[in-house]
């Protein structure tokens, strides 16, 4: 099945750590796909896997199994220079907010997706402002933004929220995001 608008598509990803001579598994066979113009929001609470999706999603972790496709394509992890060139002009991975303050995206037919990580958007600073105001714009001209928070007022502004829990995703629809805006989730 080929789509057309797929950035991001990943299929039965795998990812664990090893601590203390024991293996944990992180992410459990996720299937995902993140469309262009999409505003996601990966919701869970801490420890829960969202900043280790997020790396795998940008190309910065590779999962111990499943597979991870570029706008239907499959990169394969031995090509660096094609993951470092994903890493700097196709997917972002924001850290914190004031990583890029002021999103200076040179070439917006390049970059497809901007994954942030514990954003702060509701906040009234500026610099905040700004960045929540070019994170709409870009979402609106195609590119598709992904926000990894513990925050369910934060994940209700978005147009597609999934809960990640126990290394599994749900997407969270109807009725359970409305009892997420009233703090039922």
């Amino acid at each position: 099945m080929v789509l057309n608008n797929s950035v991001i598509r990943v299929k039965g990803i795998w990812k664990g750590y090893q601590q203390d001579n024991l293996f944990y598994w992180i992410l459990k066979g996720l299937d995902l796909n993140i469309f262009e113009d999409e505003l996601v929001t990966v919701l869970g609470a801490p420890g829960s896997g969202k900043t280790t999706l997020l790396k795998v999603l940008s190309y910065r972790e590779k999962p111990q199994k499943g597979q991870i496709f570029f706008q239907d394509r499959l990169l394969g992890w031995g090509n660096e220079e094609a993951i470092l060139q994903m890493q700097e002009e196709r997917i972002w991975l924001l850290g914190s907010f004031t990583e890029k303050c002021h999103l200076e995206v040179k070439d917006k037919k390049r970059l497809k997706a901007i994954l942030l990580d514990e954003p702060d958007l509701a906040s009234k600073t500026k610099e905040k402002s700004t960045l929540s105001e070019q994170l709409r714009a870009l979402n609106r001209q195609g590119i598709a933004v992904v926000l990894a928070t513990c925050d369910p007022e934060l994940a209700s502004q978005t147009r597609v929220i999934y809960k990640l829990k126990n290394g599994r995703l749900e997407k969270l629809t109807g009725k359970i995001r409305g009892n997420m805006q009233k703090g039922g989730i």
